[in-house]
């Protein structure tokens, strides 16, 4: 079963319930780990992590002195991580990257492995609008996601970051190719960094 923008919690939990999660990897992603040392994020800043999976990023973060804030969709996904990565002071939480339990200006980076592109076009402005609600100024959002529109997920392009997010409220860094790894090999997909002025 392929999930995606059209997918509910329900079938996203019975994907994990199931063990069907072939997206994930072990350990954090190059790109994450590549970001940090450019960024110079110094802990114990909070990071949001959009639609953590089964917390391998967040896990890293929180080994590096980060205060982690992982929220995903999927019960099922949340109480995996809660089991799997007991010990961790990571805060875990189900719930909507549209409603995040965070103050206004709280977090100093927010993490996104290929969350954005299963929003459905309906919901992407109020996920821009509380990513801006959350992010410090000048703090920066990675998002990862793929380069092709498809029945599961929409590309991540310079057209549709620029469409959602305003000039105004955000700088854009470059569109990057990338692959996204997982553990079928992956997907052909693009990366980038946008800073909240």
């Amino acid at each position: 079963m392929y999930l995606g923008k059209n997918s509910t919690a329900i079938n996203w939990d019975q994907s994990y319930k199931n063990h069907n999660y072939t997206w994930t990897i072990e350990g954090p992603s190059p790109e994450l780990v590549s970001l940090l040392c450019v960024e110079m994020i110094k802990p114990p800043g909070l990071i949001l992590d959009i639609g953590c999976g089964l917390g391998n990023e967040a896990v890293f973060l929180s080994s590096l002195g980060y205060n982690v804030h992982a929220i995903d969709h999927s019960q099922e996904a949340i109480n995996m991580c809660m089991s799997r990565h007991r010990g961790h002071p990571v805060t875990w939480r189900a719930e909507s990257v549209t409603d995040v339990s965070l103050q206004d200006e709280s977090v100093h980076f927010a993490n996104d492995r290929g969350c954005f592109h299963v929003i459905p076009a309906h919901l992407r402005k109020e996920y821009v609008d509380e990513v801006y609600r959350v992010l410090k100024p000048n703090a920066a959002l990675l998002i990862r996601g793929s380069l092709v529109t498809n029945d599961y997920w929409d590309e991540v392009s310079e057209e549709t970051i620029d469409m959602y997010f305003d000039e105004d409220r955000f700088v854009r860094g470059p569109i990057l190719p990338m692959k996204i790894f997982s553990e079928t090999g992956g997907i052909k997909g693009n990366m980038v960094s946008i800073k909240k002025r």
